[in-house]
């Protein structure tokens, strides 16, 4: 099992739009790095991301080009301010390969309790 840990691409200033959608460098980055890995040979068997539309629409991008499985809005547990403890919980019960698509700090926290 191989966990994939993505931060969602550049978004929109709060300023310029509260919902903050992906700029549209921030939906070329992310299709450059998506096409990239597809191209590569991954597959994702399970995705869950936040329900915030810049992770929504990141998410959208990498189930198209990695022929995602089963995609999921967990949001309660992505959300940024988060404790990543009850994620970590989950991992056992996962089968096969997962992306987590979500935010900063949050991203950071899990990636360090992951790996430590």
């Amino acid at each position: 099992m191989k966990i994939y840990c993505v931060r969602h691409g550049q978004a929109e200033q709060p300023e310029v739009d509260p919902e903050r959608p992906l700029t549209e460098k921030g939906q070329g980055d992310v299709e450059s790095v998506a096409r990239f890995m597809g191209e590569a040979g991954l597959h994702i068997d399970h995705m869950l991301h936040s329900p915030k539309l810049r992770a929504v629409q990141t998410a959208d991008v990498f189930a198209k080009y990695l022929n995602a499985g089963q995609v999921n809005e967990c949001a309660s547990l992505l959300d940024e301010e988060n404790d990543v403890d009850p994620l970590i919980s989950m991992v056992p019960a996962w089968e096969g390969d997962t992306m987590l698509v979500g935010h900063l700090p949050f991203m950071y926290k899990l990636v360090s309790a992951l790996v430590l």
